[in-house]
């Protein structure tokens, strides 16, 4: 300290500067542990508490990548769309992802055109998903869980990032396919309106679970890896020879063999060239969730709100006023969220909400609906600004068929015939 008040900075601006420097290089969890342990009623804690609601704040975290995140987290708010995956875990604990990273947008089927065309604008720009340089081994990691992916990348401050758009089955919310994914390393969510780490003892202390059974580069999917990839060559081999005969490719969809690039330690290796050390299944007794134990079978039934689950509000950076639905049922909602997990795998479980996790605003259908609101309110993604702008483009009218589903050509020509021309 001495040295720093002669070099002409005062003691308390050092003090802030080195809480700032702690604080910002620490994950969520040990910042918080870290500012808690100070002493009270000090200026040095009152700082060290308004740089630990900087070190949370959604909109400086996402305005690395967008000019407008604010108006991004409404977009995510309002369809029911999360990022997940390294970037959403690198929120939590710093330097858990690279600069190669790709951002991960999880969003259901039925609304991924209308977040496709909200995210164009704010600077997104799409790859042809019929071009070869748009697959890679991350890609096919997805296709073989089953997931569909839309890549894309986004230029901000001279920097390119590398963005995904990944939908699961037609049933499948955002929120489910997390469970699907290889180790607790990535098992993260930012919606647009809080973030949970669900395995935060361990990845806020740079540890990590992995789940052989969720992981596709292990054995057991190597086959529908090699199946999927022999798909995707097909598709590509029709899109340019108009040949829809697989016969003359050699690409039977009936073959069955080992994928010859096999790498089932890949995850392992990746996560811990980023310093994260595996350890084994319930190894930190502060992570037990709210069971006592193992059930018959050897697994446990999780929820959003257990012991070791991690989340963060976003109050305090929105202005949640003018919401229709007030904030607290939005946040409150999430403790639907619910999954079963093994020492192999974790498994969603369909909440109470059925085929939703969060409540959204609805037109009341009948005078029963008039009273029906907050968790239990059904989820109508095309209730948006965002829906009604797609609605309005040339594409979305002209291509009222294809990859959508039925019920988003419903809402989309319901939006559509309602305005002016």
């Amino acid at each position: 300290m001495a040295d720093r008040s002669a070099q002409g900075i005062p003691l308390r601006s050092a003090a802030i500067l080195d809480f700032d420097r702690q604080i910002n290089s620490m994950s969520i969890a040990h910042a918080s542990a870290f500012v808690d342990g100070l002493e009270d009623n000090t200026d040095e804690k009152a700082q060290a508490i308004e740089i630990l609601k900087g070190r949370q704040d959604p909109v400086r975290y996402l305005s690395k990548f967008f000019s407008n995140p604010r108006q991004l987290l409404e977009l995510m708010c309002v369809t029911g769309t999360i990022i997940s995956g390294s970037r959403a875990t690198e929120y939590f604990t710093p330097n858990s992802c690279t600069a190669e990273s790709d951002l991960d947008f999880y969003c259901k089927e039925g609304v991924r055109a209308v977040v496709m065309h909200a995210l164009e604008h704010m600077g997104v720009q799409w790859v042809d998903r019929l071009d070869p340089q748009a697959e890679s081994s991350e890609h096919t990691d997805y296709t073989a869980a089953g997931f569909s992916v839309q890549r894309g990348f986004v230029h901000h401050y001279r920097e390119h990032y590398e963005v995904q758009l990944i939908c699961g089955k037609t049933s499948c919310n955002a929120s489910e396919c997390i469970f699907d994914f290889h180790s607790t390393a990535t098992q993260a969510i930012i919606a647009g309106f809080a973030a949970i780490s669900l395995y935060d003892d361990y990845t806020s202390n740079k540890e990590a679970v992995h789940w052989p059974g969720n992981d596709t580069n292990t054995s057991r999917a190597q086959p529908y890896r090699l199946y999927v990839k022999r798909y995707h060559q097909l598709l590509r081999y029709r899109h340019a020879t108009n040949v829809q005969d697989p016969v003359y490719y050699g690409l039977e969809p009936a073959v069955m063999t080992p994928d010859p690039n096999a790498d089932p330690g890949k995850i392992i290796r990746k996560f811990s060239e980023r310093g994260y050390r595996f350890v084994e299944y319930l190894s930190r007794d502060d992570a037990q969730g709210n069971c006592s134990g193992l059930g018959v079978y050897g697994g446990r039934f999780r929820t959003i709100g257990d012991a070791g689950v991690r989340k963060v509000s976003f109050e305090p950076y929105l202005e949640t006023e003018n919401w229709e639905i007030p904030f607290h049922r939005y946040y409150n909602a999430m403790g639907y969220i619910s999954w079963y997990e093994t020492q192999h795998k974790t498994t969603a479980v369909r909440s109470l909400l059925e085929s939703i996790d969060f409540p959204f605003v609805r037109e009341p259908m009948t005078f029963g609906d008039q009273a029906w609101s907050g968790a239990n309110q059904l989820f109508d993604p095309w209730a948006n600004r965002f829906a009604r702008a797609y609605a309005a483009t040339e594409v979305a009218r002209s291509r009222p068929t294809g990859a959508r589903g039925f019920y988003e050509i419903l809402r989309l020509w319901e939006f559509a015939s309602r305005l002016p021309f």
